[in-house]
């Protein structure tokens, strides 16, 4: 995946129609091989980004949206007794999280999983 890729990517997921903003929003979590390259993506602009003093607009909106609105949505389906994967509540989310934070400090991190076993529980 390229800049151009990564960054439109980031884009897709926050604004587009089936982008995981929206599949959060209606209580779905994304699978994991959505997570994974979205988190590629963050590294990806991270390091194009990294000697620069400014970010685009649009692509940090973006990634503000991803992580303000997993959360946001997670928390209010829980209250509505949604269960989400516990591998979405205890791994991707604070990984996809790591990434973005690391996107806007201009310094990759090597992210690792929290819980890398998969299995069916829910939160």
């Amino acid at each position: 995946m390229n800049v151009r890729e990564a960054c439109s990517l980031i884009l897709n997921e926050a604004h587009g129609d089936d982008g995981i903003v929206v599949q959060i929003r209606m209580g779905n979590a994304p699978a994991r091989d959505r997570i994974r390259p979205l988190v590629r993506a963050f590294q990806i602009a991270c390091e194009s980004y990294r000697d620069e003093t400014t970010i685009d607009r649009h692509l940090a909106s973006s990634a503000f949206l991803i992580s303000d609105s997993m959360y946001a949505n997670v928390a209010s389906w829980q209250k509505s007794d949604r269960k989400w994967p516990v591998e979405f509540i205890e791994n991707d989310i604070p990984m996809l999280n790591q990434a973005i934070q690391c996107f806007f400090l201009g310094t990759w991190t090597p992210l690792r999983d929290v819980n890398p076993g998969s299995n069916d529980k829910r939160a």
